[in-house]
C-alpha cells in the first residue's frame, strides 16, 4: 500500500506569537540599520559634500523640509505668501496638513526634528504589525513574515526614516487593509479619511472601503448595497473634502491646490529648460547611460515591475482580493501622469506603502524551491535601500 503524505502541523497560536515577535524584531533592525547608515553617511562626509542644513538636522531633506516649514509657521495666509525654495510658501499647501499638525503637537515636548523622525518611523513599525496580520489571515505565517521584510527591505521605504509622511501613510494603508479583511467597513472608511489628510495619494486609499464593501456585500439587497457604498464612500473622502474646504475658504478659490501644484509642476519644467539650453540630448545613449547609473534611472526602471506586479494582481491571481490591486495602480498613476511622467522616478517611493504587491510578491516566492530567488531579492533590495540611506541625508535624489 502507497504510503500516505504527512500532512503539514498547524499554526498553533504560540507559533504565530512567535513568528511575529521575530519578524517585528527583524523589521525593526531593518530599519534601524537603514536609519543609522544615513546618520553615518552625512557625518563621515566632508564639509563640502552637502548642505550645512543636512549635517544639522539629519534625515530632514526635500519634502521633510517642507513639513518642517509648516510644522514651524503653517500655511501662508494667502496666494502671496513667503519666499521658499524657488517659490513662495503657498505653493506649501500642496504637502497635507495631518503630518505637520501631529509634528507641531509633539513638537512642545521634544525637538521638531525629533518629533518629525519619530512620528514618521515609529508609524512605520506599527505599519508593519498590522501589515503582518492582514497578511497572515490571507496566506498564513510565513507568508506574512515574508511579505513585511519584502516591505521593509524595498528600496522605496527608505523614505519611512525621513521626516515625511510615508511612515504614517503605510500604517493607515496597513491598518485599512486590516479592517476590511474584518469586514469593518465603517471604520476603514474612517481611518482612509484621516490618511487622505496626510498626503495626496490618500484619494487612492479612500477608494478601497467602498469598492471592497460592494464586492463582499453581494448578499445584501441592490439598494442598501448601494447606499452603504455611498455612505462609505461619503465617509472616506470626507478628509480630502474637508481639506479642499479649508483651501478654498483661506484662498478664496477652489483651484488653489492646483495653483499650488503648478510651481513644483514649473520647477520640472525649468530644469528641462536648464539641460536644453546646455545641449542635453535626453533621447541620445549617453544620456540613458548615464541615468541607468544614477537613482532616479534605477527608480524608472523598478517602476515596470511594480506595474506588472499591479496588473497581475488585478487580472491574473485568485489569493489575493483584486480589488486591493486598485491602490497601487492609482498610485501609479497620480505618480506617473502629471508633469507628462516627469515624477515617474518617485514611483518606488510613492508604492512603498502598496501591501498587496508584497504580498503577492511573498506569495510568489514563499515555496521552499524558491529559497535563493528570496534571499537574493531581499538582498538587493536591502543593498539599494542602504545606498539610497546614504544620498538622501546629503540631498542626492534617491526619488
Amino acid at each position: 500500500m502507497e504510503a500516505l503524505p504527512i500532512a503539514a502541523p498547524p499554526e498553533t497560536h504560540a507559533d504565530g506569537r512567535k513568528l511575529f515577535i521575530a519578524t517585528m524584531l527583524g523589521a525593526i533592525a531593518l530599519r534601524v540599520m537603514v536609519f543609522a547608515a544615513g546618520l553615518l553617511s552625512v557625518h563621515l562626509a566632508p564639509p563640502t559634500a552637502e548642505p550645512r542644513f543636512n549635517f544639522e538636522h539629519p534625515w530632514i531633506a526635500f519634502d521633510a523640509r517642507s513639513y518642517r516649514e509648516l510644522a514651524l509657521h503653517g500655511y501662508a495666509p494667502d496666494r502671496k505668501g513667503a519666499p521658499y525654495l524657488g517659490g513662495n510658501t503657498f505653493s506649501l499647501i500642496a504637502y497635507f496638513p495631518l503630518f505637520p499638525v501631529v509634528t507641531r503637537m509633539l513638537s512642545t515636548v521634544m525637538p521638531i526634528d525629533a518629533a518629525m523622525l519619530m512620528l514618521s518611523n515609529v508609524c512605520s513599525i506599527i505599519g508593519f504589525g498590522f501589515l503582518f496580520d492582514w497578511a497572515r489571515r490571507l496566506a498564513g505565517l510565513r507568508t506574512a513574515a515574508l511579505c513585511v521584510l519584502l516591505a521593509a527591505t524595498f528600496p522605496g521605504a527608505v523614505a519611512f526614516a525621513a521626516g515625511m509622511t510615508e511612515g504614517p501613510f503605510f500604517m493607515f494603508v496597513a491598518i485599512v487593509l486590516w479592517l476590511l479583511e474584518e469586514d469593518r467597513f465603517f471604520w476603514a472608511a474612517l481611518i482612509a479619511a484621516i490618511a487622505a489628510t496626510s498626503r495626496p495619494t490618500g484619494v487612492a486609499l479612500a477608494m478601497l472601503p467602498p469598492v471592497y464593501a460592494w464586492f463582499r456585500q453581494k448578499n445584501t439587497p441592490p439598494p442598501r448595497r448601494l447606499t452603504n457604498v455611498v455612505l462609505l464612500g461619503l465617509v472616506a473622502y470626507s478628509g480630502s473634502i474637508a481639506y479642499e474646504a479649508f483651501l478654498w475658504h483661506r484662498y478664496q478659490t477652489p483651484t488653489a491646490f492646483f495653483q499650488a501644484q503648478s510651481h513644483w509642476n514649473d520647477l520640472n519644467a525649468e530644469r528641462l529648460q536648464v539641460e536644453a539650453a546646455a545641449h542635453v540630448d535626453r533621447h541620445s545613449l549617453q544620456f540613458l547611460l548615464d541615468t541607468l547609473m544614477r537613482p532616479a534611472g534605477w527608480n524608472r526602471a523598478m517602476a515596470i515591475p511594480i506595474l506588472l506586479v499591479s496588473l497581475a494582481g488585478l487580472f491574473w491571481q485568485k489569493r489575493v482580493p483584486r480589488e486591493m490591486f486598485l491602490l497601487p495602480l492609482m498610485i501609479f498613476l497620480m505618480t506617473s501622469l502629471p508633469g507628462g511622467g516627469l515624477r515617474i522616478s518617485s514611483v518606488p517611493r510613492y508604492e512603498s506603502v502598496a501591501a498587496p504587491l508584497f504580498l503577492l510578491v511573498a506569495l510568489w516566492l514563499a515555496p521552499r524551491h524558491r529559497t535563493r530567488a528570496l534571499v537574493t531579492v531581499l538582498l538587493l533590495q536591502l543593498a539599494i535601500q542602504l545606498y539610497y540611506a546614504a544620498l538622501f541625508p546629503r540631498q542626492i535624489w534617491v526619488g
